[in-house]
């Protein structure tokens, strides 16, 4: 008996569903590398292992900011220094310097403000007070799964009124040696726009830092104005993941100053230690010229630092 053909084969009965093929298996998509998922997302989210890979949190430097920090943070330096002045003699001072920063919406964006108080005396004077001009300054980062970040930002210094006699004034010049890369905040009578750049390199477990900018300030008692190049680096070694040992190295450049060529260079070392314990990184440094103090207002000077950073929780999306 001949094979029925294809159009005589019986049909199904039509209550039957057609046969459909099995489902392909589609398993998750392994996370991405540095990349951190956003709330919701179906993959298993490990913040801290992320994190770490991202090279979002390293500890912070003494003196530069965390670039890409997810929380509202609030700094304290506290910097003792002897400085020495061919006019004024030994000069004894100490600086508390409070700093905070918040992210706005993401990690990309951060608006900051430091204010400074200081207090100075010197050999056959008395004891001066006095406070800084405050800062405040918006800044932004972009950064990649290899561990660069890179980014910039912009500053003004605020003047603050201050009626001051000669010896005064003496002191007030005196105090801005320490740190001559924040000099701005000692300046009398002087708005100061402060545009920066800053770049990052974290390759576990060393981190590089880079900070450049420009302080061109207009000083309304003097009816001119100044421009100060400043370039700040550090190197960061962690030899346990909570732990950071580091040096600064600051480099001012006084462009426009009425001061002698070989007085226009300042340069500055500073050796750190800093740990994480929670939200607290508490941390040391020391402070000392290689070459003349700035603007050769002092001979020499050397201080000690202690900084303490409070993360008082995240403001921030991870991702952005």
């Amino acid at each position: 008996m001949a094979r029925p053909s294809r159009a005589q084969e019986p049909s199904k009965p039509s209550g039957e569903p057609p046969a459909t093929p099995p489902a392909a298996s589609n398993p998750p998509s392994p996370p991405t590398p540095g990349v951190l998922p956003s709330p919701g997302h179906d993959q298993p989210v490990f913040v801290a292992e992320q994190r770490k890979e991202a090279s979002l949190d390293p500890l912070e430097p003494p003196s530069l900011p965390d670039l890409t920090h997810a929380d509202a943070t609030l700094d304290l330096d506290y910097t003792g220094a002897g400085i020495g002045q061919g006019s004024l003699g030994q000069t004894l001072t100490w600086m508390a310097l409070l700093r905070g920063e918040i992210p706005l919406t993401t990690r990309a964006w951060h608006f900051g403000a430091a204010w400074d108080f200081a207090s100075a005396a010197s050999e056959g004077r008395g004891r001066t007070l006095i406070y800084g001009n405050p800062e405040v300054w918006v800044r932004g980062a972009g950064w990649h799964a290899s561990g660069l970040v890179g980014g910039g930002g912009l500053g003004i210094v605020i003047p603050m009124p201050r009626d001051l006699d000669a010896d005064g004034r003496s002191v007030l010049d005196a105090v801005r040696v320490i740190r001559p890369w924040d000099s701005a905040y000692f300046a009398s009578d002087a708005l100061t726009l402060r545009p920066t750049f800053d770049a990052r390199l974290v390759l576990e477990p060393f981190v590089l830092q880079l900070r450049q900018g420009l302080d061109w300030s207009f000083d309304f008692s003097r009816d001119r104005s100044d421009i100060l190049a400043r370039i700040g680096s550090y190197f960061a070694v962690s030899p346990l993941p909570w732990t950071a040992l580091g040096v600064e190295l600051w480099q001012t450049y006084s462009v426009t100053q009425e001061v002698r060529d070989d007085q226009r260079a300042a340069i500055t070392l500073a050796p750190s230690a800093r740990v994480r314990l929670g939200p607290v990184q508490p941390g040391v440094s020391v402070l000392f010229p290689i070459t003349t103090p700035l603007e050769g207002i002092a001979r020499d000077y050397f201080a000690v630092r202690i900084h303490v950073r409070l993360a008082l929780g995240e403001t921030a999306e991870l991702t952005y």
